[in-house]
């Protein structure tokens, strides 16, 4: 079982709260926690002032995201998206999802097709800030995750412009990954 926590200042619900929760319920078997900090997206974008949320001023600017394709989740519309979640249930889903479960395809299939996904390489070796920068945007002092956000809503014509590019994009990635290979032995 995994269960998430908002990372808040004011939050009273934190994963050590959770913890002692579950102990008195009595609840055994493997649960893990999940503490994350609070995006401005959907209903939090619309309901809390900007001041509510976290900036990591430390987040490495122009490195991979963390998590693309290095998770991959099964929602239980039995979609299948590279990316763990904060954009999910919005309209820049689509820019994640790579099948879905019952379908023609196997979740290896699906896999081998996220290798083959452009917008995958460039978000898991350079993150969304380059891909704002390249669109022309420019710097936006907001988390990596709600640039996925912003490219997947806000930007997502924009974006999709960029795949009039994609095998020379792509051909970069390939040479790269070529090059983090061989260094590696």
């Amino acid at each position: 079982m995994l269960i998430g926590a908002v990372i808040h200042p004011t939050a009273k619900i934190r994963t050590s709260y959770l913890r002692q929760v579950i102990k008195k319920a009595g609840i055994s078997g493997e649960v893990k926690y999940l503490e994350d900090f609070l995006f401005p997206l959907g209903r939090a974008r619309r309901r809390l002032p900007k001041g509510a949320f976290y900036l990591d001023t430390e987040e490495k600017k122009g490195k991979g995201c963390r998590d693309a394709g290095r998770v991959i989740v099964i929602l239980p519309t039995g979609e299948i998206t590279f990316c763990c979640g904060h954009i999910l249930n919005t309209e820049a889903q689509s820019l994640i999802t790579l099948g879905k479960l019952n379908e023609d395809m196997t979740l290896s299939e699906m896999i081998d097709g996220m290798q083959r996904n452009v917008l995958y390489w460039w978000l898991h070796v350079h993150g969304p800030k380059v891909i704002i920068k390249e669109l022309g945007i420019g710097e936006l002092e907001c988390r990596d995750c709600e640039i996925c956000y912003l490219l997947g809503n806000q930007y997502k014509s924009r974006l999709l412009s960029l795949a009039e590019r994609k095998e020379s994009i792509f051909e970069t990635y390939i040479y790269i990954v070529q090059i983090i290979f061989e260094e590696s032995f």
